[in-house]
């Protein structure tokens, strides 16, 4: 996948991570949600490590406004959006990536920053990893 491979390729560049997450977000928006299987969303889970990828460039940028709003979007999204098995495949990854602490982290970060927008996006997303 030529998404995975940018994010993989070039970490750096936050320009390109930012652009990759926005895609990712705007593949998940525009997929048939009444899919039972939601495939694309299970490829960029299970097939693409997309969701894995994104909290990688997060921990890297977590202080940058830039890739924290879209990232966290993209997470509350793929949580959101994610039906039986795929919900709990990406709160695992979340959880087994360290990505519940590295929500908490942004919340304090923004909070201090008086960012409400990105302190509610993580709120939100770790809402949505707690819920059943």
């Amino acid at each position: 996948d030529v998404m995975s491979s940018a994010m993989k390729h070039f970490p750096n560049n936050m320009d390109l991570q930012e652009s990759v997450i926005v895609c990712g977000i705007k593949i998940i928006s525009s997929s048939s949600i009444s899919d039972d299987e939601n495939i694309t969303t299970q490829m960029l889970i299970e097939n693409y490590n997309f969701v894995e990828l994104t909290l990688k460039t997060l921990e890297s940028y977590f202080d940058k406004d830039q890739i924290a709003k879209p990232a966290c979007k993209f997470l509350k999204l793929i949580l959101a959006t994610t039906i039986n098995n795929g919900t709990t495949k990406a709160k695992s990854i979340i959880r087994e990536n360290g990505g519940t602490v590295l929500l908490a982290k942004i919340e304090d970060h923004y909070q201090k920053l008086s960012n409400a927008k990105i302190v509610k996006l993580a709120v939100e997303v770790m809402k949505l990893m707690y819920q059943s």
